[in-house]
C-alpha cells in the first residue's frame, strides 16, 4: 500500500543535518591552509644562473681570475717578508739574531732559507754573515753544526752565547770534541776557554769533569775581561 505521506519516509542523515537548525548555525570547517616554503637567496641565485649560463660562465672566470691573482699576489708578499727577514738576519747583532730566528724566519723558511744556504755555502767568506746564515740553518740543516763547532772555538765574547745556544739541541753530538778541546793543551787558551764554557752549560753535573777542568776555567774568567764574564757564564 503506497504511502500517503509527502516526502521520503526514510530521508537521509544528511538531509535531516541540513534541515537542522544547529547545522545551519555552525561555521564551515577551516580549510587547511598551504604555504609554500620560502626561497632562500642561494636557491634564487642558482636558479638566476641556470636562467643566464653566460653570465654565470664570465661570474666562474672573473672569479677564478680573483683566485689566481689572490695567490699570486700572496706568493709575493710572502718572497718580500723572507727577502727582508733574511737580510735582516744576516745584519742582525748578536742580541737580535736569537729572536729572528725563533719568532720570524719559522713562517717564511720556505722563501728565506734558500738564500741563506747561498751565504752559508759560500766557504772563502769568513765574515759574520757566513755566521749568522749558519746559526739560522741549523735548526733544520744539521750539517751547519761543524761549521758552528769551529767558530764556537774562536768567537768573539759577544757572538759566544748565541753560537753556544744554537748547538744546544745537538749538544750531546759534540760533548766528546769539546772534552778534547778542553783537555787538549796544544790547543789556544781561548779554544779551550770556549769548550769548557760550553760543556758548563752543556753538561754542567757530568761526572767527566775532573778537577784540573774546573781549575783551568777558573783561572781563565779571573783573567778574563770583567765585562765578558757575564755572556760567558750565562
Amino acid at each position: 500500500r503506497a504511502s500517503t505521506c509527502r516526502g521520503d519516509p526514510n530521508p537521509s542523515r544528511s538531509s535531516l543535518a541540513e534541515r537542522s537548525p544547529l547545522a545551519r548555525r555552525r561555521p564551515p570547517p577551516p580549510r587547511p591552509c598551504s604555504r609554500a616554503r620560502p626561497i632562500s637567496r642561494g636557491a634564487r641565485l642558482w636558479r638566476w644562473l641556470k636562467r643566464n649560463p653566460r653570465v654565470a660562465a664570465q661570474v666562474a672566470a672573473a672569479l677564478f681570475i680573483l683566485f689566481v691573482l689572490g695567490g699570486i699576489a700572496r706568493e709575493i708578499n710572502r718572497r718580500t717578508q723572507a727577502r727582508r727577514i733574511a737580510q735582516a738576519i744576516l745584519a742582525a747583532t748578536p742580541a737580535e739574531l736569537k729572536k729572528l730566528v725563533a719568532d720570524d724566519l719559522p713562517y717564511y723558511r720556505r722563501w728565506a732559507d734558500p738564500i741563506l744556504q747561498a751565504e752559508a755555502a759560500n766557504d772563502t767568506d769568513e765574515t759574520s754573515r757566513r755566521l749568522r746564515a749558519s746559526i739560522a740553518l741549523v735548526p733544520v740543516d744539521s750539517s751547519q753544526q761543524t761549521y758552528l763547532f769551529q767558530r764556537l772555538l774562536t768567537c768573539t765574547v759577544e757572538e759566544f752565547r748565541v753560537i753556544r745556544d744554537s748547538l744546544k739541541d745537538s749538544s750531546s753530538s759534540v760533548w766528546p770534541h769539546l772534552w778534547e778541546v778542553l783537555r787538549n793543551p796544544e790547543q789556544e787558551e781561548r779554544a779551550r776557554f770556549h769548550a769548557g764554557m760550553a760543556l758548563a752549560e752543556f753538561a754542567p753535573v757530568s761526572s767527566d769533569w775532573t778537577e784540573r777542568d774546573a781549575e783551568f776555567l777558573v783561572k781563565q774568567l779571573i783573567r778574563s775581561d770583567p765585562d765578558d764574564q757575564l755572556p760567558l757564564r750565562s
